[in-house]
């Protein structure tokens, strides 16, 4: 494993993390940068982690038709992917959320 999936591992696991309960039909959590100040460096490390090691899928999924295209990454039992005030296409620094749903 490379250190910057380790450093993911250490994040997932530090981080709190919130159900969405906006979104009932598309289950999910996240966690937002400034719940964390001092973990920050950290927070735009898991989004660099994302872009670099992520693939693009569409979403919603199919059959319906996909509205965005963000750049997911699996990490053990759940996909994770970063948005900013833009949505997926801001670039890393200013990300502000990062979310988690099963991907199973």
């Amino acid at each position: 494993m490379g250190s910057e999936a380790a450093a993911a591992l250490i994040f997932i696991d530090a981080a709190r993390w919130q159900f969405a309960k906006t979104m009932p039909d598309w289950p999910h959590e996240y966690t937002i940068k400034a719940w964390r100040p001092h973990a920050e460096a950290a927070f735009v490390a898991f989004c660099q982690h994302i872009l670099d090691e992520g693939a693009v899928e569409p979403w919603p999924p199919p059959p319906a038709d996909p509205t965005h295209h963000n750049r997911y990454l699996v990490i053990g039992e759940h996909k994770y992917w970063a948005m900013g005030p833009k949505g997926d296409c801001d670039p890393v620094p200013d990300k502000t959320v990062i979310n988690r749903a099963s991907d199973t």
